[in-house]
């Protein structure tokens, strides 16, 4: 962790008195503790405190926003960065803070009482305005979108949408309240309250898609990382969840009166709230009687929101007088339905595909709606038992009741059903100790709240060498999970099917012709797949959507003849590149040509990599694929920006692996004409391995079409 900040201060120094700067806040500014905070009022839960990061400040953090790690907070006129550094000073005092989502800017609402504009600044500078605009009344919030294309500005009755990066108009709505809060959606929606209600609008669309009455007033709302819930914080000490895609109401939790601030934990299962100024409520929503609270003598507390570190570390940080406070938790109970729905879907996905040299009439009778319920519930039975482990053996087990009538012996285990075993009377007086008992064979299911139950096990007793079975697997509902192939019909999974077959006939083809001009080898692999992904359209109505994602792999004694060389980028200077949107450019005037429909969406993700090998020399680059500034991308998972121009070159692995991405888009718009006429968004990932070698240099492309079908 020092030497995440340290390098991160460093990438940040911007005048001369910073290396002393940066030497006192090495020795002075961050002080590590395995102390600062209290839990206390445990139920259930295992939460603990590993440690304790103190950032003390000289002014006192008031507002407070965060680009992944790192936060920033306000107070008076000025913004100040983790390290207590000065970077904006404001004309007026600033309202509000927000930082952009892909990091390299800052957004204010400042006012002097009789006016109000907002103001946005670089983050990476000190000091440096980007854009201000005065053509508002009143704004109370503004909110990023999650993927950073929008500052949307709530004023009175009208939501303002603005271009983030140059903070021209992009559009307009009116309200039918006056607006208090906004919230953010990944799903492309906005939360907006005021006067008793939260309107739901699109972010693409630029309309309302529901409006929800609140009998309370509002204290703060937010959505689940992933958009699939929505909380709303009231002042009677309520917590309010809805469905993220209906907005149909799901649930309430009781919380402290005085709550003030909402969090969700990354994995959606977890939500801290912020009460009294002092503590802070963890609470698993699927289990309430999991829950703790985190007292800090310091006071002041606000703000309260968990933060990842770029190893996955987990904190709770908040801002306090004179200081910001991370402090790192963990046993914190994994979302196990989440990771269940997920690997089932991949699972199932896979299982639905048209085995090579599979038959029309053998693959109907393999895949059909009863084999398929069937496959379903045994992938999740297996699935579900990897994740509970061995619990019967970590389990206190006891012996329960006997029924004479039934012939039931009850096992009861700690933390899980019980167990009913057929039992003769005769043999039941045999039973010694429970724990002498031996179990077999165990298969375990999820429960709607997120525990596990054992539905099968197999029970050994060896005083009398007897076993006995307990059996509920014709009993167990699935009904809870939310899956994509409950949404799709055989006839949609059929088609992909098929053609997903005919893909692999296009690869073969260019693969063998590649081959037979000495371009590739054995050793580079293209893989090629087509599936439809169930998803939810902005009025929250299921959609099918179709992705296909064309992906290659280079053995790397081969890397150097047959993929990219160090500091290269041109997809010319990779034959397994160049063969894969071989294959891409044949599919789509092939058997996908009926997807590249006018006007329709379609969402292509490029991915460029780079490996670890230093730029020591700068690369040339001509603009042949442009100018960006601040472009917007993922880095590594996160969202982040990148900038390239001609006359600066290429000086950076991110840069060279995001132009890669920029040859491929390139290659595309070249090879598959009809893409121009279609709605398009591009989305760039750009990984930078840690590692060095040709192995690590790739590029891939997937297309999603959306609502297709």
């Amino acid at each position: 962790m020092t030497y995440k900040m340290f390098d991160t201060y460093k990438r940040n120094c911007t005048y001369k008195n910073d290396c002393l700067r940066l030497f006192l806040f090495l020795i002075a500014i961050v002080t590590m503790a395995n102390h600062g905070g209290d839990l206390f009022a445990s139920e259930r839960s295992s939460l603990k405190i590993d440690r304790t990061l103190f950032y003390r400040q000289r002014a006192v953090p008031e507002l407070v926003d965060n680009y992944q790690y790192a936060m920033f907070y306000a107070n008076g006129n000025k913004v100040y960065n983790l390290k207590g550094f000065e970077i904006v000073e404001a004309p007026m005092n600033i309202r509000q803070l927000r930082l952009n989502p892909a990091g390299h800017s800052i957004a204010t609402i400042i006012s002097n009482g009789k006016r109000s504009t907002v103001v946005t600044y670089d983050i990476n500078a000190q000091k440096h305005r980007l854009a201000q605009v005065k053509a508002f009344v009143n704004p109370q919030d503004m909110e990023y979108t999650s993927d950073s294309r929008l500052l949307v500005v709530a004023d009175g009755r009208s939501l303002h949408f603005l271009d983030s990066r140059s903070m021209e108009p992009a559009g307009e709505i009116e309200l039918p309240i006056v607006s208090f809060k906004l919230a953010a959606s990944p799903k492309g929606l906005m939360a907006v309250t005021g006067d008793g209600k939260i309107i739901i609008v699109s972010t693409e669309t630029n309309r309302i898609v529901r409006t929800i009455d609140s009998a309370d007033s509002i204290v703060d709302i937010l959505f689940e990382p992933t958009g699939s819930l929505l909380g709303v914080l009231t002042d009677r000490g309520i917590l309010r969840i809805y469905d993220g895609h209906s907005f149909n109401h799901l649930y309430d939790r009781d919380v402290p009166l005085e709550a003030s601030s909402l969090s969700f934990h990354p994995d959606g299962k977890y939500v801290a709230v912020n009460h009294h100024g002092n503590r802070i409520k963890f609470m698993n929503l699927m289990e309430p009687s999991d829950s703790i609270s985190l007292s800090d003598a310091e006071g002041h507390v606000q703000n309260a929101r968990f933060i990842r570190d770029e190893r996955g570390e987990e904190y709770i940080a908040y801002n306090t007088l004179y200081s910001l406070k991370y402090i790192q938790l963990s046993g914190f109970i994994p979302n196990y339905t989440k990771l269940l729905e997920d690997e089932l879907n991949a699972r199932m996905a896979a299982w639905s595909k048209m085995l090579p040299f599979e038959t029309e009439e053998e693959y109907a009778l393999r895949v059909n709606e009863e084999t398929k319920a069937r496959q379903k519930k045994l992938f999740a039975n297996e699935i579900a038992t990897g994740l509970a482990g061995d619990l019967i053996r970590r389990a206190d087990v006891t012996l329960g009741n006997y029924n004479p009538e039934s012939g039931q012996l009850a096992l009861s285990l700690s933390g899980m059903n019980d167990v009913f075993l057929v039992v003769p009377q005769d043999e039941a007086v045999n039973f010694g100790s429970a724990s002498d008992l031996e179990f077999r064979n165990a298969v375990y299911a999820l429960t709607p709240n997120d525990s596990f139950e054992v539905i099968y096990v197999e029970v050994f007793n060896p005083h009398t060498g007897k076993s006995y079975t307990f059996d509920n697997l014709a009993r167990q509902k699935l009904d809870f999970l939310v899956t994509d192939d409950s949404f799709i019909s055989l006839d949609l999974i059929r088609q992909s099917s098929r053609e997903d077959a005919r893909l692999q006939t296009i690869k073969e083809e260019v693969l063998s012709k590649a081959k037979v001009n000495s371009l590739l080898s054995d050793h580079t692999k293209i893989d090629v797949s087509a599936d439809i992904i169930s998803d939810y359209d902005e009025d929250g109505k299921r959609i099918n959507n179709y992705r296909v994602d064309f992906t290659y792999t280079v053995e790397p004694d081969f890397s150097a003849t047959e993929d990219f060389a160090p500091g290269k980028y041109d997809i010319s200077d990779s034959h397994a590149a160049e063969s894969m949107l071989n294959i891409v450019a044949k599919a789509f005037e092939d058997e996908f040509k009926q997807y590249l429909q006018p006007g329709k969406k379609v969402m292509v993700n490029l991915t460029g990599s780079a490996d670890a090998i230093p730029i020591l020399r700068l690369i040339g680059y001509d603009g042949r694929y442009g100018e960006f500034e601040s472009e917007v991308c993922r880095i590594d998972g996160n969202l982040s920006s990148v900038s390239v121009y001609a006359k600066e070159g290429i000086r950076t692995n991110e840069q060279l692996a995001f132009i890669r991405a920029q040859a491929v888009k390139d290659n595309l718009l070249k090879g598959v004409p009809g893409l121009t006429d279609m709605d398009v968004s591009y989305n760039y990932n750009i990984e930078v391995s840690e590692e060095k070698g040709g192995a690590f240099r790739r590029i891939n492309v997937s297309f999603i079409f959306v609502d297709v079908f």
